[in-house]
């Protein structure tokens, strides 16, 4: 181990064949107050992966014994939950979109910009975090049924509140990567509460729908955030990377208990009557109502909301188009109900309040 590493309190691992490099990241990283170590060779990351727990690894590409992408492929074998950013030259780029593909957490390009190298780390290091505390909930729960005391109730009420805030967190997280989209989860979740309730949910079941609603792009959180960004409509492969985001969504919420019942509406929220959704190609009856609730709110909001390659449409043209698809793509009795009550909704949506979250 060399350079200005930490030993036992690192988060950060910096691999890189080159000194200066090394060198560079290391010191602006200390001044941003993370704890980093150094590896000069994939080979040494190897080996100190294996005997220390880090958040992240910087890893150049190019290196001479092992390249950066196998050193991934080899550490997520024992270490699958640490974040890999690769850094790359110029010329490296379809690789780097390679260890993308693979389920790295971002690459950067050399020569670096600080600033980004900075907030690419302490975004992995923040997703790093609300994974343990995800973890955590779940231990919890699943020594729910062995530990029936009141201690455990009052655990399970901390941790629930930790879960919904870290799930907010999470949501936060996702929607101010991209200025267009900040609060589209919470005006999702405000139009299927409405839709739910007009069309006779109870009470309880009107907030799950508003949880759903809310969660419905929590696998967003996967996909890399420069397709996010794009100022254009996506071409079909990146189209491709995008659709994996209500499956991801599905396994981040299945295996929390309290949650489990949202996964329908969460993984089929881009699924059509007549087959033409996403990721199934469910039909008609096969897609939940809770599901079809969501969809109209979720296409109603990105209609009627700026993106940075279009401009909104009016809640009547957006209306026309819903329209135009009932029966075929959207349920034609929700699509109905939001036109009857569009005038109300749009008022409730566009005030400055949060959801309510599930009581």
């Amino acid at each position: 181990m060399e350079g200005e590493g930490t030993g036992a309190q690192a988060t950060v691992l910096v691999v890189d064949d080159e000194p200066l490099t090394r060198e560079l990241i290391t010191r602006f990283l200390k001044r941003e107050g993370i704890a980093s170590d150094v590896a000069a060779s994939g080979r040494e990351a190897l080996q100190m992966l294996q005997h220390h727990g880090y958040d992240v690894v910087l890893a150049d590409i190019q290196m001479p014994d092992i390249s950066g992408i196998e050193l991934y492929r080899r550490a997520k074998a024992f270490s699958p939950d640490t974040a890999f950013i690769m850094v790359t030259g110029f010329s490296d780029t379809d690789t780097a979109v390679q260890a993308l593909k693979l389920g790295a957490f971002d690459y950067l390009l050399k020569p670096l910009n600080l600033d980004e190298l900075g907030l690419s780390v302490r975004k992995a290091l923040e997703k790093r975090r609300m994974e343990r505390e995800l973890q955590l909930y779940r231990e919890a729960l699943e020594n729910k049924v062995v530990r029936r005391t009141e201690e455990l109730i009052d655990r399970s009420r901390q941790l629930r509140r930790l879960l919904l805030s870290t799930i907010q967190t999470l949501i936060f997280t996702l929607e101010a990567k991209d200025k267009y989209t900040e609060g589209h989860s919470r005006r999702v979740a405000q139009i299927s509460a409405f839709l739910a309730e007009k069309l006779g949910f109870s009470s309880p079941e009107v907030r799950r729908i508003e949880l759903a609603g809310l969660l419905h792009d929590i696998g967003k959180v996967g996909v890399h955030e420069q397709l996010l960004l794009l100022p254009r409509p996506l071409t079909e492969e990146e189209f491709a990377q995008i659709r994996i985001h209500p499956e991801l969504g599905a396994r981040i919420v299945e295996p929390l208990d309290e949650l489990s019942d949202l996964v329908p509406a969460i993984l089929s929220h881009h699924e059509r009557l007549d087959g033409s959704g996403y990721p199934q190609g469910l039909t008609e009856d096969s897609i939940s109502l809770e599901a079809k609730i969501v969809a109209v709110a979720d296409a109603y909001e990105a209609m009627t909301w700026i993106r940075p390659y279009r401009k909104p449409l009016s809640s009547e043209m957006a209306i026309e188009r819903l329209r135009a698809s009932a029966g075929q793509k959207f349920d034609k009795r929700i699509v109905d109900l939001l036109d009857r009550w569009r005038d109300q909704l749009d008022a409730i949506i566009h005030a400055p309040t949060e959801p309510s979250m599930a009581k």
